[in-house]
């Protein structure tokens, strides 16, 4: 609960009361890589990509074949491209598409779905 209520108030731009909510859940279960995953989450909802990506690589420091670990390479790609990386950008967003091709069949069209929806938003992002 801690975890959707600290994604709930960053998405409404309310990074400081994420933050408390999201450093309790990580005091309780501070080995749940997925949460530092939203950790990174709430900071690139606030534009504070160098921190988000800081977060991102310690979720997959933890884990890095975690359930979560596609999204996480495609939010690190937004974050290099926010801070005018396009390089970096590249290099996550191609991790995540081969993510994506080890995904099973049944679930492998979703994935692809979010790589275009995620080259899509990449592209719009000035460089």
């Amino acid at each position: 609960m801690l975890n959707n209520k600290a994604i709930f108030l960053g998405s409404l731009g309310k990074s400081k009361e994420a933050i408390e909510y999201i450093e309790k859940a990580i005091k309780l279960d501070p080995l749940d890589a997925n949460l530092y995953d939203t950790y990174g989450e709430v900071f690139m909802d606030s534009q504070n990509y160098e921190s988000a990506i800081e977060k991102f690589y310690q979720a997959l420091e933890m884990s890095p074949n975690g359930w979560f670990a596609f999204h996480t390479f495609l939010k690190l790609s937004k974050c290099y491209k926010s801070l005018s990386m396009p390089e970096e950008a590249t290099t996550c967003y191609e991790k995540a598409k081969r993510l994506a091709e080890k995904v099973i069949p049944g679930k492998r069209k979703v994935f692809l779905n979010h790589l275009e929806e995620s080259i899509e938003y990449l592209n719009k992002i000035p460089l």
